[in-house]
């Protein structure tokens, strides 16, 4: 499918847009028509790497088209759905869920928040589920792209030497020398 935006803004210029089968084909004035955009500027999309969820659903609802896209429809094309500290059956529940909706942002994987975090700084994470990081445990997480975990916790260095997917350190009370 096809679409022409006409007369957007884009650094500060007056242009057209073509897009092709949902991505950007060409960018400049063309005479075929399409939607008028009467200068709207063109920005970006974002990404956001730790959403819980939105509209009253939660990643751990299993869930997401709503998230998605009430997402995209707020300029956010991509997220990670970030899960809570639950069960490990909950987790692994929640990153087994679908993740393409037509109309929705784009969802590239999984923002695991604990159950790898320091007890001491859980905030709102339940600290019944909190546990020793352990690859075993995390490979179970299907498409956890993003970890937050705290390094100072026992294991935790191991774990992060091996883990393949982004680390982020959260719910710690690491200084900057741990961390």
């Amino acid at each position: 499918m096809n679409t022409i935006l006409k007369n957007v803004r884009l650094n500060g210029e007056i242009t057209d847009i073509i897009i092709k089968d949902g991505l950007i084909d060409e960018i400049g004035k063309t005479d075929a028509p399409g939607k008028d955009m009467n200068g709207l500027k063109v920005y970006p999309g974002l990404i956001d790497i730790h959403s819980h969820g939105a509209l009253g659903v939660d990643t751990m609802d299993c869930t997401l088209e709503k998230i998605a896209k009430y997402q995209l429809a707020h300029g956010i094309t991509t997220y990670y759905p970030t899960t809570m500290t639950m069960s490990e059956e909950e987790i692994v529940a929640a990153t087994e869920q679908k993740t393409d909706f037509e109309g929705g942002a784009y969802i590239p994987g999984f923002h695991i928040e604990g159950p790898f975090i320091n007890v001491e700084r859980k905030g709102a994470q339940n600290e019944k589920y909190i546990v020793k990081p352990t690859l075993d445990v995390f490979k179970k997480y299907k498409n956890a792209k993003l970890i937050t975990i705290a390094p100072e916790v026992e294991g935790a260095i191991d774990f992060i030497k091996e883990c393949d997917a982004v680390v982020c350190i959260g719910h710690s009370s690491a200084d900057y020398e741990k961390s």
